[in-house]
């Protein structure tokens, strides 16, 4: 999927038709929850008076900024992507014991950044700090920064 080495709308829609969709009316609000393996987006809409509610419309909305969450995730994954592989390139070139303790310490800041993506996306609280951090750790420990 990342060999073009970008996030295209194909990669969106695909991710997209491959999970669930599940939408409910609440009132005057349409939820909207997508799953994929574990994945879940729950996305609302309402509106202010009840006369104008239209789940079709409000369930297209929760649809769209579905999809702009599935193209963040996707860019996280393929930020993941390029890492490995650039800890791939970079492992070969070191030393076998140094290598161990460098691809542990490597896949352990990288799963802070997935953790801390997810719950970027989710919007959790002090997340987008999490990830910053994870990230300055990582440029660190491929020698990019010091």
């Amino acid at each position: 999927m990342f060999s073009r080495g970008k996030v295209i709308l194909e990669d969106v829609e695909k991710r997209y038709e491959e999970g669930e969709l599940s939408d409910y009316r609440i009132d005057n609000t349409t939820l909207v929850i997508w799953n994929w393996y574990g994945w879940k987006i729950i996305e609302s809409a309402s509106c202010v008076d009840i006369n104008n509610y239209n789940h079709e419309i409000g369930k297209d909305i929760c649809i769209t900024k579905i999809k702009d969450r599935i193209w963040k995730m996707l860019g996280y994954e393929l930020q993941l992507y390029n890492l490995k592989i650039e800890m791939d390139n970079s492992v070969e070139n070191d030393v076998e014991n140094e290598n161990e303790e460098k691809e542990e310490r490597i896949c352990a800041i990288i799963n802070r950044i997935g953790k801390a993506a997810r719950n970027y996306i989710n919007y959790e609280p002090y997340s987008e700090a999490e990830l910053i951090n994870a990230g300055v750790d990582l440029a660190k420990e491929l020698n990019y920064i010091e």
